[in-house]
């Protein structure tokens, strides 16, 4: 688990290197001129960040559908979002290592975003009473911090790049740009889930 975690962040932080990387080579109006070229090709359509958006639990049935018409695409996309995100088996895990854990948290439509659950709450609460080095349930706990951390900075600093490149102009897929981005920026996979439950509130 340890080794999985630390190839994640490490894969995250060189990820949030490149936007950064586009700004330097070249001055925004060298961006803008080929920009026309993208038509209505953008992120939002990129079949593998979505697939980790759902994997880490940011699921969407109507984004999800725009990759429906992409055979070699479809059933993993489909997959990601009718299965488990990673907090879902986290939380399978806290009820494996005796954590009482409500059966509407452990069954339940996977394709929808995770709700708060009170037993979840309580289960992060006694783990951070113990947050030990062999505490598994606590090392997981910050891991899951740590990796929606690191992916916070890569959308900040795609966030900024955009920002200075094409500034409040529409994107090439037609969303409202900077300030879509700038809403992602607030997302959070875990932070709002994990430790911030209760942890937060009660454990500090």
């Amino acid at each position: 688990m340890r080794w999985s975690f630390w190839y994640a962040l490490h894969t995250i932080s060189i990820t949030s290197r490149i936007p950064g990387m586009f700004c330097r080579p070249s001055p925004p109006k060298a961006s803008n001129e080929f920009r026309d070229h993208l038509s209505t090709a953008s992120g939002q359509l990129s079949f593998m960040y979505r697939h980790v958006e759902f994997i880490l639990g940011n699921k969407s049935a109507q984004l999800a559908s725009a990759h429906k018409n992409v055979p070699h695409i479809w059933p993993a996309m489909k997959g990601a979002l009718e299965t488990p995100s990673l907090y879902d088996e986290a939380i399978r895990l806290l009820n494996r290592t005796g954590h009482k854990i409500d059966d509407q948290a452990l069954e339940r439509d996977w394709s929808q975003k995770y709700q708060p659950n009170a037993s979840v709450k309580a289960a992060w609460l006694a783990i951070y009473q113990n947050p030990a080095a062999d505490n598994l349930c606590y090392q997981l706990a910050e891991s899951l911090i740590s990796l929606d951390e690191k992916i916070s900075f890569y959308r900040w600093r795609h966030f900024t790049s955009v920002h200075k490149i094409i500034g409040f102009k529409p994107r090439t897929g037609g969303s409202a740009g900077v300030s879509w981005l700038r809403q992602v920026t607030e997302h959070r996979f875990f932070l709002k889930s994990g430790r911030c439950e209760t942890i937060y509130k009660h454990a500090s």
